[in-house]
């Protein structure tokens, strides 16, 4: 693809310049450099090549050869929908919003967490504080349950999804999504995880009728689903992603990042650059259900377009996005990309599927955007990471 169709993708924070003489002295709040306690010294982060044009062609020269790659020949990693579980997870970390993205009102307000694998990401800030997220039903449970959304006929019993209301009835015009964080309705894939997880913390609201009180039962049921989502995460997912080595290494009490035990701050390292890698694990296609296009794969663009918010009529009518677990997770699920680096091209054109959308993120193109954040971060250099991890292996 033309380098000129990548350079008018970059977010508005790097144009007409790349911020190479600009990027912050020191990470955003709730952030530092990997390895340190806060900013990594100044030559240790990676600031561009020195002038903006400059930088600007060689972000966008690094795009195109990772659009023009071709997918590894090596085996699937894992089924495909671990891809959609790690992200689910990377959501109930510390991560900001580009407000680049967004009218300067519609920026989403999600709150920096200051505490781990605690699926706030569902929670928000409890039924106190987020009275909205909850009060699903009539009885004395309502403001403890979880409000979740609900297929129409056709479904399998018992799939959910995100709500975009409080209670059974009509939609309405676009009401609001009863989202803790509106990241989790980016795909329907994330959004039936995260209704995975709601409504198990209902089921254990329900049957843990020996803590009588209401408030009781609800930290009971929120401290059972918290426990069954930890232990996916480390004995399900974690040995999906990591190294044999590396996984050793932490199971040995080995520790290579210090100060993760000692601040909740994130490195920039994983949140702004590290993570986006799981774009190369997106299949161009997936098989979403029998009842979705006879059970033949469909496009992961057009997956994308079926949300909650995208989509609202297809979940009230039972137009069949509810997903069949077996094909994602099980001996018989489809693969995940092979890891490379390549991002197939339905994706990466996938950003601003709606006309609605911020001219910003219409023009966005993902992976020019992966790579202009990353930078935008003031990262450490490759060589400050590989010194810093050798003592470790």
């Amino acid at each position: 693809m033309p380098t000129a169709l990548f350079r008018h993708a970059l977010p508005d924070s790097l144009r007409p310049d790349a911020r190479d003489l600009r990027l912050p002295r020191a990470p955003a709040p709730g952030f530092r450099n990997m390895f340190h306690d806060a900013e990594a010294p100044e030559g240790d982060r990676w600031r561009g090549l020195g002038g903006a044009a400059d930088t600007e062609m060689m972000l966008a020269a690094v795009a195109e050869r990772i659009m023009g790659a071709r997918p590894a020949p090596a085996p699937a990693p894992f089924p495909a929908g671990y891809t959609y579980l790690a992200q689910f997870v990377a959501h109930d970390l510390k991560f900001s919003t580009d407000e680049a993205f967004y009218p300067p009102t519609q920026v989403p307000m999600i709150p920096l967490r200051a505490r781990r694998l605690t699926l706030e990401t569902i929670y928000g800030e409890g039924p106190q504080k987020d009275p909205e997220l909850y009060d699903d039903g009539y009885d004395a449970l309502a403001p403890y349950r979880l409000a979740v959304g609900k297929f129409g006929p056709g479904a399998p019993v018992g799939q959910r999804t995100l709500s975009r209301r409080r209670h059974d009835g009509d939609f309405g015009d676009a009401p609001p999504l009863c989202a803790a964080d509106p990241r989790n309705d980016e795909n329907p894939v994330v959004a039936q995880i995260a209704g995975f997880f709601m409504r198990l913390h209902n089921v254990a609201l329900r049957r843990l009728a020996r803590h009588g009180d209401p408030a009781a039962r609800f930290e009971a049921a929120r401290r059972v689903t918290q426990a069954v989502f930890r232990r996916i995460v480390f004995a399900d997912l974690a040995p999906m992603l990591l190294r044999d080595d590396v996984r050793s290494a932490y199971e040995a009490g080995r520790r290579l990042d210090r100060w993760a035990e000692e601040s909740d701050d994130m490195p920039v390292e994983f949140t702004h650059a590290v993570f986006r890698a799981g774009h190369a694990l997106v299949r161009p296609d997936y098989a979403i259900a029998d009842a979705v296009n006879g059970g033949q794969a469909v496009n992961v663009r057009y997956m994308l377009r079926h949300t909650s918010r995208r989509d609202p009529d297809a979940f009230r009518e039972g137009r069949a996005w509810a997903l069949d677990w077996s094909r994602f997770f099980g001996p018989d699920a489809q693969d995940a990309q092979p890891f490379s680096p390549y991002v197939n091209v339905f994706l990466a054109e996938a950003p601003g599927l709606l006309a609605q959308d911020h001219p910003r993120a219409r023009r966005a193109h993902l992976v020019l955007r992966d790579l202009a954040r990353g930078m935008d971060s003031g990262p450490l250099r490759v060589q400050a990471i590989a010194e810093a991890l050798r003592p470790a292996f």
